[in-house]
């Protein structure tokens, strides 16, 4: 079967379905191979599971059983069994989720789960729980004039003893509320058929580039009005970078805590982190990307 060649988290895929939502690259020697085949209902010997997936060292499983068997092989090799009449954007939304998550812990590489901006070659990452906020700040920073490096899943590089973004898909998935608060097409495309969330399109970056990372924000919400922020230090900062870990929940089974911990010990080091509390509501995008412009970009 044909194949094609991508870049994403700054890894070459060489892929048998199509991506469109990455960026073509026309390198020779990929470091991983998507392909269609034949995948077991349970792994031969799974170290453990959990919630629709099963997992040992370099061996990966996960099951949507209205989408498709995803396996995923010593940090190279993701096989896709689809079912007949799945669309394929379906295929390549958990392909990017969970299983892309899967696959970088095998390689040993650190993937936060949150939204990248970079602005003057300085890349600030924006983390937190489901619905913090992230892509939507991201978006803010965006109107702006920053660059978005990446959305959901912020892999980080330290293999040149300072720590880089690699860009990722190339754009920003925003909930209706914030499509509506930022005047935003109505003909965006929905990420999923059910859900009021929709993907929106930014210009991609160059393939080989790799940003330099400056600060870390946890992004969190209160009930009382006004903002609030405070860099966080010591065995804090560790548990938080470690908590909002991209699929924290595999490292385990998938035997990479020692190498994880070194990754987060390395950046807790390394990187300030400051968390921001936020009204749970009114929406105030813009209000607040100002204000972590004024009080903790500048610093």
């Amino acid at each position: 079967m044909k194949t094609k060649t991508y870049r994403v988290n700054g890894l070459n895929l060489s892929s048998e379905i199509e991506l469109p939502e990455l960026v073509s690259s026309n390198v020779q020697k990929p470091d991983v191979w998507i392909r269609f085949g034949s995948v077991p209902d349970h792994l031969p010997e799974a170290a453990g599971s959990g919630v629709l997936y099963e997992a040992s060292k370099d061996d990966f499983l996960f099951k949507l059983n209205t989408v498709a068997k995803y396996r995923v092989q010593n940090g190279k090799y993701i096989t896709i069994e689809p079912l007949e009449t799945t669309d394929q954007k379906e295929i390549r939304l958990f392909l990017f989720a969970s299983t892309m998550g899967a696959l970088l812990h095998q390689r040993g590489m650190l993937a936060i789960h949150g939204s990248c901006v970079a602005k003057e070659n300085k890349g600030i990452i924006f983390t937190g729980i489901s619905s913090a906020g992230k892509s939507t700040i991201a978006a803010g920073f965006y109107i702006k004039g920053y660059s978005v490096i990446t959305d959901d899943i912020a892999v980080i590089d330290n293999s040149e003893k300072k720590h880089f973004i690699h860009p990722g898909i190339p754009h920003l998935k925003l909930w209706q509320d914030v499509v509506y608060y930022m005047n935003e097409e109505s003909n965006l495309e929905r990420v999923r058929s059910e859900l009021e969330k929709y993907r929106k399109p930014i210009p991609a970056l160059k393939p080989s580039i790799h940003v330099p990372l400056e600060k870390i924000i946890l992004l969190t919400t209160k009930n009382t009005p006004g903002f609030h922020f405070e860099e966080v230090f010591g065995a804090d900062k560790f548990q938080i970078l470690r908590q909002n870990t991209y699929r924290v929940q595999f490292l385990e089974m998938l035997n990479q805590l020692e190498i994880h911990f070194k990754n987060i010990s390395s950046l807790a080091s390394s990187i300030p982190l400051y968390k921001v509390e936020r009204p749970s509501s009114p929406l105030q995008v813009m209000e607040l990307t100002d204000y972590i412009e004024k009080h903790i970009l500048h610093i």
